[in-house]
């Protein structure tokens, strides 16, 4: 709210009615003027939070990586001035906010990037043999 906004309401007021405002006598008041003064008082309306930004590569690198993406990615941020403790917790709580706001998602990520890791296995030791 802001104070102007408030004010120039109350300026609309005869004596009377600030007296019985004040004293909370809100019969004496006619209803619009208290629903201007009501409006006046009312936070402003924010501007939407929109969703968490899709974290769905930083996800997937996790599982690649076997769960260390988020300390290179830091690393590589810390190279370019970034303090690496501060470029962790950052990340990491991008990564939990994705995690909570989009779940399913980001378990088919962490399955897709598992069985590609098992393939992957697979296809060594074959190699291997």
């Amino acid at each position: 709210m802001a104070q102007t906004d408030l004010q120039q309401v109350l300026d609309t007021f005869t004596v009377e009615e600030l007296q019985a405002l004040k004293a909370g006598n809100n019969n004496a008041i006619p209803l619009p003027k208290l629903q201007a003064v009501q409006a006046a008082l009312a936070p402003a309306p924010q501007a939407p939070q929109g969703e968490t930004p899709s974290q769905r590569l930083r996800s997937l690198a996790q599982g690649i990586t076997f769960g260390s993406s988020d300390e290179l990615e830091a690393y590589l941020q810390s190279l370019a001035g970034v303090p690496y403790d501060a470029a962790v917790a950052d990340i990491r709580s991008k990564l939990e906010a994705y995690r909570k706001d989009s779940p399913y998602e980001a378990l088919v990520g962490l399955v897709v990037t598992t069985e590609a890791e098992k393939a992957l296995a697979a296809s060594t030791l074959a190699v291997a043999m």
